[in-house]
């Protein structure tokens, strides 16, 4: 039922690279992987790559562990940034997709994926986890121009989004110059793995409707536009002082769960909605 699926991924890391494997075991007939980064040794603790695949590309190692599950897939691996002056190239993988998923670092790039997503009416997924892994999160652009796009979650939520995982050097450095401790410190593998599974499920179930298979339940249960989950009660977080999980099967968030979040689409999006014509009305011009 899924041979003929293409996904393409954006961002081979360690959110990308096991959802790249675990698309590769559902069956997933067409895979196109881009990331311009080759494997370093500080990816080796996360990612699904080792010490001895250090310095090569991360998209032609996942597309040889692809084809090393799969090999009736059809891998194409890309090794460039999805960013503007690729635009054209991007776009034209884009438009081949059923599904794209953006496990990208920088908030431009995801941003420029999400435009082009929307502008070719193609579902997007975002996959993100907090500093130190301390969360996951997830957006699931459903229906582009409809449900809220990545754009409207900036807009909403600007410092929700800011709370990413600091995994390299570059991002430390974007921060070394504030008078704070730069928290370079990787979450664990196992702290990333649930969001990897989540993004899995949400879309399979999603690549399913409509058509006869055991997880059609899930169809009503996984409605929402965006996912958390939260792997412990960090200090400094909003989540610091909820109850310690125990025997806690209340309603409301808790510790190793994850719970859906409604979020409306903003009418005056730049990249959904009609920016122009909602701020004319706002201000009263003509």
């Amino acid at each position: 039922m899924l041979k003929d699926i293409c996904i393409l991924i954006v961002g081979i890391g360690s959110v990308g690279s096991p959802l790249a494997e675990e698309f590769a075991k559902l069956g997933i007939g067409h895979i196109i992987l881009v990331d311009h980064d080759r494997i370093d040794i500080a990816n080796v603790i996360r990612h699904m790559a080792g010490i001895s695949d250090i310095g090569r590309y991360k998209t032609l190692f996942m597309a040889e562990r692809i084809l090393n599950k799969n090999p009736y897939a059809h891998v194409e691996p890309y090794q460039i940034r999805a960013f503007k002056k690729n635009e054209e190239l991007i776009r034209s993988l884009v438009k081949q997709c059923d599904v794209a998923v953006g496990s990208l670092d920088d908030r431009k790039d995801r941003l420029f994926l999400n435009r082009l997503c929307v502008e070719e009416n193609k579902q997007l997924i975002i996959p993100g986890v907090g500093q130190r892994a301390h969360d996951c999160q997830i957006l699931f652009v459903k229906e582009p121009r409809v449900t809220p796009c990545y754009n409207c979650f900036v807009t909403f939520l600007p410092q929700m989004d800011e709370d990413r995982e600091i995994s390299s050097p570059e991002q430390a450095q974007k921060i070394a110059y504030a008078d704070k401790d730069v928290p370079i410190e990787p979450g664990l593998s196992i702290d990333i793995m649930p969001v990897v599974t989540m993004s899995a499920k949400l879309i399979v179930t999603e690549l399913l409707k409509n058509k006869p298979n055991t997880m059609k339940s899930l169809e009503e249960d996984l409605i929402a536009p965006w996912w958390m989950y939260l792997n412990r009660r960090e200090v400094g977080t909003d989540f610091e002082k909820l109850k310690p999980l125990g025997f806690n099967i209340g309603d409301g968030p808790h510790i190793l769960s994850w719970w859906g979040i409604d979020l409306e689409r903003n009418p005056a999006c730049p990249t959904c909605g009609d920016y122009v014509g909602e701020m004319t009305k706002k201000y009263g011009i003509k």
